[in-house]
């Protein structure tokens, strides 16, 4: 029997498959997990248990996409309902109004809106398996006290654009400047986080005319090179075909109980479980190999705008010596440093949020000398 006769869905191989990428973006040091305090709940456990219970079995003896996914033991849309309302707490950080919105016929994104339109720009980067709430929830205040504030989710990515299309880091870019175009945006600062700032480097290379600054927050020139980046790049290559023989109903599936682990072993916020479990996994094991392979080593020395480089100290995911490249190769680079770890724009908010402002403060002030 053929592989892509199967359908794959042993606890081991679920833990590989998604478990791990999921978990990779959120390391297991205590200093650097999301820890937002709702209780467990027992009914939660229960359906995780259910799921843990999968075997691998013949695809042919299963039916349909949707009945295979009952059939292996995949929650139902009222299991999942329920683990969603068990993992969410009553409330969540006020975020400022979202939408839908067409990208130039590149497809449907979406974006959260923040501060006075007449403001100076800036357009708002997050980081790999995340989205626009979740990076960005502690800074949209503050920025929006300051500037015209516009946060994106990107392609793949929660609310995102579904096109189909293989994952690029160069469509991200492609993405940000239909977005600007879109809105009848001026100049705008970019400002990135981790995956983010090699998308707001990539914006600057391919569309200059748009980028008047930079603030590239925990992310660097490369993403590769170290032993565990290579075990990464191995593990999401293996990823790969076998996430696109899972039809699509299964991945889903378990990258809810992905999240749900997650949520357990609190490295991410409960109120953000359900916008997350909108991520087409398919694109996220291709955003993680894009990440990889992503290399302005050769060229961000002729970066030319205005640009703050914000490094968490002891970030174990992007290292703080990988963060000082990146400003020390950028000329006149000003550096931020935010205590915490790779995940300290949602452990450390208030910090972060003041750190990003001095940023974005420092980005202002040298683009008016030159104006």
């Amino acid at each position: 029997m053929r592989r892509a006769d199967l359908v794959l869905v042993s606890d081991h191989e679920q833990r590989t498959a998604f478990g791990e990428v999921t978990r990779a973006v959120a390391p297991p040091d205590p200093s650097e997990s999301l820890n937002h305090g709702a209780p467990r709940v027992d009914h939660a456990d229960m359906e995780l248990d259910r799921i843990r219970s999968c075997r691998l079995r013949p695809a042919a003896t299963c039916g349909t996409a949707s009945s295979r996914v009952r059939a292996v033991g995949f929650p139902t849309a009222a299991a999942m309902t329920a683990l969603e309302a068990a993992t969410t707490p009553l409330t969540q950080p006020a975020l400022p109004p979202g939408r839908s919105i067409d990208l130039l016929g590149r497809g449907r994104s979406f974006i959260r809106e923040a501060g006075d339109p007449a403001a100076p720009p800036v357009v708002l980067l997050h980081g790999w398996c995340a989205n626009a709430d979740v990076a960005w929830w502690p800074a949209f205040e503050a920025l929006a006290a300051h500037h015209r504030v516009i946060a994106l989710d990107h392609r793949g990515h929660s609310r995102g654009i579904k096109d189909g299309r293989a994952f690029t880091l160069t469509d991200c870019a492609d993405d940000v400047a239909a977005l600007a175009a879109t809105l009848g945006l001026g100049p705008f600062t970019a400002i990135g986080y981790s995956m983010g700032g090699a998308i707001a480097q990539l914006t600057w290379l391919r569309h200059r005319q748009l980028v008047d600054g930079l603030v590239l927050c925990a992310t660097s020139r490369s993403f590769s090179g170290r032993p565990k980046e290579r075990g990464m790049q191995s593990l999401l290559d293996a990823l790969g075909p076998t996430a696109r023989a899972m039809p699509a109903a299964l991945r889903a599936g378990l990258a809810s109980r992905a999240l749900a682990r997650r949520r357990t072993d609190q490295e991410l916020p409960a109120w953000a479980a359900p916008s997350l479990r909108a991520h087409d996994w398919l694109r996220i094991v291709e955003a993680g190999q894009e990440i990889l392979r992503f290399d302005s080593r050769g060229w961000a020395s002729e970066i030319d705008v205005p640009t703050a480089v914000v490094m968490t100290t002891t970030d174990t995911v992007v290292p703080h010596g990988r963060q000082l490249g990146l400003a020390a190769a950028i000329r006149g680079a000003t550096s931020h440093e935010l205590p915490g770890g790779h995940t300290a724009c949602a452990t450390s908010p208030d910090p972060f949020a003041d750190v990003l402002l001095d940023a974005c403060a420092s980005v202002a002030a040298r683009r008016a000398l030159v104006a």
